[in-house]
């Protein structure tokens, strides 16, 4: 009996020992490695966007023309910033837009989520004036022959063009991305990065009560979050409703949740001001679950001054659903805001098959498809899904968003303290760093192979009849002509050629 106590104590101080985290030198040399990690990663990720378009050899307009669709219209307004007089000159004109959505007068910074382009273009002009100041050359410009029936073109490359300027500030963020080696503009490029920070940092604050620097970091990350990715409000919805999970478990005491609601509650009131009023906001699913957070408390409260202790907390997830669902019809029918109804229109389509015309537009893309089995055939060859299903179920809570989370996750293999508490030993840590470098290398076998095929893909961008449409608007048309035409090819219009358009559906 004395050497079980024994054990049991040397266990529990082991775990003390490992949950006050490395040292300070240890980690420093973590935020090195991971440093030097993420740069390699984005230099990755731009060599797979070099090799399937050889983006260094396309003239403006060409580069101009491969970003498609939403990519095309949210850069267009980069360029603009860039290209105008002054920086506050540009700024004024976006809140006064009447290109976009020709007829009528509105303010971009509100109906779009541009800080990423207003950010990275006040960067440029800065970069720009210090280079010229300081006569510094910073790109390369050469002459590139195309097709026989096609002229000649001006290539430049490095950090002073502009493109290259823009995708370089994508790329910093390249790791924490999910496509940006494909779609370098779009909103999740940006956004993705700060729900991680979230994630981050609520799960460090669950793991730990943390202080008040940590909340303000939770807030910023979230007005951050909701700045830049127009979805961002159903993500943090999640979140909430997460959270509400673990209270509802008694994981997470009413005094904690009520810290998370404080925090967010301030990240949504600094959003909704710096988007100028922004209506979505307030009819948004997050803002419905955090009015809903406060509807659930109180209820629970009248039902235990009623001594129904038991029902109090059965009731809190259907009392939080459905304060959701009101919450959410109320505050749209009042705002009249139905910005975000394809969204749930979607969401029905995909789940019940009813369609409407505009979904029938969406779900032609892959990107709505449902997700193909090449992806979970590849995520298992590489012992990626298994792992983070095995760790899952052994008790871990935590948010699945595919792949960048599942990483995460199957990163927790190499935690001490994750295997004392599942194994109730102590493991030498030369048998946890040999066993972690053999499933290492196990996946690595297919993970090799993965990144071999994407390197394989070898391609060049061209779109000569696309040119031509641009050239001949460019030279028959007036400045101020304005073109309606299919979403897609909207976008590019507007970017190559700066005329107005006629169009509702830009924001998606």
């Amino acid at each position: 009996m004395t050497s079980k106590v024994k054990k049991r104590d040397a266990l529990n101080s082991y775990r003390k020992e490992l949950s006050q985290g490395a040292s300070s030198e240890n980690r420093n040399k973590a935020y090195i490695w991971k440093s030097l990690l993420q740069f390699y990663v984005a230099e990755f990720m731009a060599e797979m966007f070099e090799r399937s378009t050889h983006f260094s050899h396309l003239a403006d307009f060409e580069r101009e023309m491969l970003f498609r669709t939403e990519m095309g219209f949210y850069y267009s307004f980069y360029k603009y910033l860039v290209n105008a007089k002054s920086f506050k000159e540009g700024m004024i004109a976006l809140t006064r837009d009447n290109k976009t959505e020709y007829g009528r007068e509105i303010n971009a910074l509100k109906r779009f989520n541009l800080y990423p382009e207003i950010i990275i273009s006040a960067m440029y002009r800065v970069f720009k004036s210090i280079t010229k100041y300081w006569k510094i050359h910073t790109q390369v410009c050469w002459q590139v022959k195309r097709d026989i029936h096609l002229p000649p073109v001006t290539s430049c490359e490095g950090m002073g063009n502009q493109m290259f300027f823009y995708i370089y500030m994508v790329y910093l963020l390249a790791g924490l991305a999910t496509r940006v080696q494909w779609t370098p503009p779009l909103r999740e490029s940006f956004g993705y990065p700060a729900f991680l920070c979230i994630t981050l940092l609520v799960s460090k604050d669950l793991k730990r009560k943390s202080r008040l620097h940590n909340y303000i970091l939770i807030s910023l990350s979230s007005v951050m979050f909701m700045l830049v990715w127009q979805f961002a409000s159903i993500a943090l919805a999640t979140v909430v409703g997460s959270l509400v999970a673990l209270n509802t478990l008694g994981l997470i005491s009413n005094t904690h949740l009520k810290q998370f609601w404080k925090t967010f509650f301030v990240s949504i009131l600094i959003a909704y001001f710096m988007l100028f009023k922004n209506e979505m906001l307030l009819s948004s699913l997050f803002f419905a679950s955090l009015i809903s957070v406060k509807i659930m408390l109180y209820v629970e409260q009248l039902l235990v001054k009623g001594c129904f202790f038991k029902l109090a907390n059965f009731a809190k997830p259907f009392t939080f659903a459905f304060g959701i669902v009101c919450v959410k019809l109320f505050t749209g029918k009042i705002l009249q805001t139905e910005d975000d109804a394809h969204i749930f229109d979607i969401l029905r389509a995909k789940i019940f098959g009813l369609h409407t015309f505009d979904t029938l537009l969406y779900t032609c893309a892959a990107e709505f498809d449902f997700l193909p089995f090449e992806y979970f055939e590849k995520t298992s060859a590489t012992l990626l899904l298994p792992m983070a299903f095995v760790i899952c179920i052994s008790g871990v809570y935590i948010l699945l968003f595919l792949t960048p989370q599942m990483c995460i996750i199957v990163s927790l293999l190499f935690n001490e303290k994750f295997w004392c508490d599942i194994v109730g030993f102590q493991i030498k840590k030369r048998w946890l760093f040999a066993a972690c470098i053999a499933l290492l290398s196990c996946m690595s076998v297919a993970g090799v192979r993965n990144i071999k095929e994407e390197l394989n893909i070898v391609g060049e961008f061209a779109n000569a009849d696309m040119e031509n449409l641009f050239d001949w608007i460019n030279t028959s048309t007036l400045p101020n002509a304005v073109f309606a035409c299919s979403i897609p090819l909207s976008a590019n219009l507007k970017l190559t050629t700066e005329r107005p358009i006629e169009t509702n559906k830009a924001s998606v």
